[in-house]
């Protein structure tokens, strides 16, 4: 293999690395939009008297939606500063946190 073989190789393996790397990039927006967009549910479907769902909570489930925001999410998030995300969030988890207290 000459030079410029090896040239024309390497560039051809580099623009093939960039646009996997796109692709991961992609998968990974996907899956972030998935999960937000699953856990939005609870906050922004309602039930039949047009309230949201998350009211109809127990403390239980209050608690574990709240763990699943510190656990999961938010280091998630913050890991690839998805800002928008992590707002939600916090505000998700101040509805819950309201939540818990209004039931105590």
């Amino acid at each position: 293999m000459d030079n410029s073989e090896l040239e024309g190789f390497l560039k051809n393996a580099a623009d093939n690395l960039g646009e996997t790397a796109k692709g991961f990039e992609g998968i990974k927006d996907m899956m972030y939009n998935m999960m937000m967009g699953t856990f939005s549910q609870v906050f922004e479907m309602k039930d039949g008297e047009g309230n949201p769902v998350y009211l109809e909570l127990k403390e239980k489930e209050l608690n574990d939606l709240m763990a699943s925001i510190d656990e999961y999410m938010i280091p998630l998030f913050k890991e690839d500063n998805k800002t928008e995300e992590l707002k939600k969030c916090k505000e998700y988890k101040k509805l819950l946190q309201e939540r818990l207290e209004e039931q105590k």
